[in-house]
């Protein structure tokens, strides 16, 4: 695959990540390339050179997809609820007998079968988490605050490397979504009107997340490729 489909299939699995419900891990499976995807991500601690070598276009088009998502898919989230929901829901379903026929080459066991139910019941509760009650304090967010966001980021940015499990669902379950998503959005707005001040005002809140999120990220794709 050349880079440029690559930042094409980035920037899809970008808008992916911030719809609650769907994941970047859905999109990719439904684009073909969720195997090579954690496979390179699960290199970048072993071998950092060669992984963002192949990384780098997926990963600028994640950027950009997330850039995208969070002043339009949320638009169209609040304004055609249905709609867009359905949409997404229509990608998963197109993308069934591509995976029927890739597990209809294998040996299903017993083994498969009980894990496969487990994850089908994790996966159908998910959209049954009620919306947390946390109070972050993010104008001056203290140790534990930035642990949390710490955490979150870490549990959130796992789940939406897996098929059907929604990051950002997580997030809006453990009551950090709206908060995050507001602070994504101050600092793109800032980086246009190049706001260096209150990019930094930001730091105590996007580092923690940041580092959560390449943490979160690097060892789930370890244990997908295992």
């Amino acid at each position: 695959m050349n880079n440029g489909k690559k930042f094409i299939c980035g920037v899809l699995i970008g808008l992916s990540n911030l719809i609650p419900g769907f994941s970047g891990g859905t999109m990719a499976l439904i684009l073909g390339i969720l195997e090579e995807f954690t496979s390179i991500v699960a290199m970048l601690l072993k071998s950092p050179f060669k992984a963002i070598k192949n990384l780098w276009a997926i990963a600028l088009g994640m950027i950009v997809g997330i850039v995208i998502a969070s002043y339009t898919v949320v638009i169209c989230l609040n304004k055609w609820p249905i709609i867009t929901a359905s949409f997404f829901v229509g990608l998963v379903v197109a993308s069934s007998p591509k995976i029927l026929k890739k597990i209809s080459l294998e040996n299903i066991k017993i083994k498969d079968i009980i894990c496969f139910i487990i994850c089908f019941i994790l996966s159908i509760s998910l959209p049954f988490l009620k919306q947390g009650g946390t109070n972050l304090n993010l104008l001056n967010p203290n140790i534990l605050t930035m642990f949390y966001i710490f955490i979150v980021a870490c549990i959130s940015s796992a789940t939406m490397m897996i098929p059907s499990a929604s990051g950002s669902l997580i997030m809006l379950a453990l009551g950090v979504f709206p908060t995050i998503l507001n602070v994504l959005q101050e600092t793109l707005t800032n980086l246009i009107e190049f706001n260096i001040k209150s990019i930094l005002l930001n730091f105590d809140v996007l580092i923690p997340f940041v580092l959560g999120c390449f943490i979160g990220i690097v060892l789930i794709s370890k244990i997908m490729v295992y």
